[in-house]
């Protein structure tokens, strides 16, 4: 037996609106970002999911809400709302200018100065995109002067190690809705028989 997994991205937000940086911010959907999901929610009304998982983030909650309500033949119980689903945290850079912070990581990261995030990925890659985007975050979040990522966030100690173990499977996951932050990449796998 075969896991079917569906990845849907959170709507637009009032930050992605205002082209800033979310991160762990929460801001609302937009009414774009609402009646985008709505189609998207249509689109899915007659597959039929096991579950449905989302980031604990209210526009991840929203968005799998828009799709559950919508769907017609799926019988979904409690949604599991799921910390590691989240986004990842952009430290003091977060509600600023997406062009500044891209600006940063192109800088610290040696190459010419650029706003287009798919062009730093693509030169650097994405390990070592996180890494530089974690150096040019400046302090208390920031690498510099001897500061690691999120040792200076009240209760996320811990969460960079978390975040750099390879993340398990979907193995015994049955048929589901993963409302995907943007950032994480999930694997389907078989189910155990």
């Amino acid at each position: 037996m075969k896991t079917e997994v569906y990845l849907v991205r959170h709507g637009e937000t009032l930050f992605n609106r205002l082209n800033k940086v979310q991160g762990w911010c929460d801001t609302p959907l937009t009414i774009k970002g609402i009646d985008d999901l709505k189609k998207t929610a249509a689109a899915l009304s007659q597959i039929h999911f096991d579950n449905m998982y989302s980031s604990d983030l209210k526009r991840a909650i929203d968005t799998v809400h828009l799709m559950k309500d919508a769907n017609q033949v799926s019988k979904i119980g409690k949604i599991k709302k799921l910390p590691e689903f989240r986004e990842i945290f952009y430290g003091s850079f977060e509600g600023g200018s997406i062009d500044d912070i891209w600006l940063s990581v192109s800088k610290a990261a040696g190459i010419p100065a650029t706003t287009d995030v798919k062009k730093i990925i693509d030169t650097i890659g994405i390990y070592k995109f996180r890494e530089v985007t974690k150096k040019a975050d400046p302090p208390p979040f920031g690498r510099k002067h001897g500061r690691t990522g999120n040792q200076n966030v009240p209760g996320h100690q811990g969460l960079e190690k978390r975040d750099q173990r390879r993340r398990p499977g979907l193995a015994g996951f049955p048929r589901g809705l993963y409302q995907d932050p943007g950032d994480q990449v999930l694997e389907g796998k078989r189910r155990p028989a």
